[in-house]
């Protein structure tokens, strides 16, 4: 048997080990976001008239600018609607142009609204080409209403 120099102290209520105040938070913690867009464009940064059109779609569907999200696909590793749902915890994914969300997932048709896992997606024309053409912007907002219950 072994003699423990201060046996008191197994009855002493202190804690023995302290986990540094965060860690915990840091590893359960997801970005919330409403609403993720994805695309795929060239360049990094999206051009002003373009942003705009995102900015005042995402409002119109009644989120926050904070809780939305822009990803280019181009510039972005593992953009898929698995990996997406983790990181962000999303209500709606508006998906712009051929961007491809998963190897499981056959193609996505155009404007029409699908519910993965209580994510709601959509998958629409080119933003460059929604900038454009009013008629694209009024079927993909019809689309939306129906989605999100404007």
């Amino acid at each position: 048997m072994l003699e423990l120099s201060s046996p008191e102290l197994l009855y002493n209520k202190q804690k023995v080990y302290h986990v540094q105040d965060g860690v915990f938070d840091t590893i359960t913690k997801t970005d919330a976001r409403k609403a993720i867009v994805v695309y795929d464009l060239p360049s990094e940064t999206l051009q002003q008239p373009l942003k705009e059109m995102l900015d005042r779609l995402i409002q119109a569907c009644k989120f926050k600018p904070e809780e939305a999200i822009y990803i280019n696909a181009r510039f972005t590793p593992d953009v898929t609607l698995g990996a997406l749902q983790n990181k962000y915890n999303p209500v709606a994914v508006l998906v712009f142009g051929e961007v491809n969300l998963s190897r499981n997932l056959n193609k996505l048709r155009k404007n029409v609204a699908y519910d993965f896992s209580g994510v709601k997606v959509v998958n629409t024309d080119l933003m460059e080409m929604l900038v454009k053409n009013d008629a694209a912007k009024k079927t993909l907002w019809g689309v939306l209403k129906n989605m999100l219950g404007l």
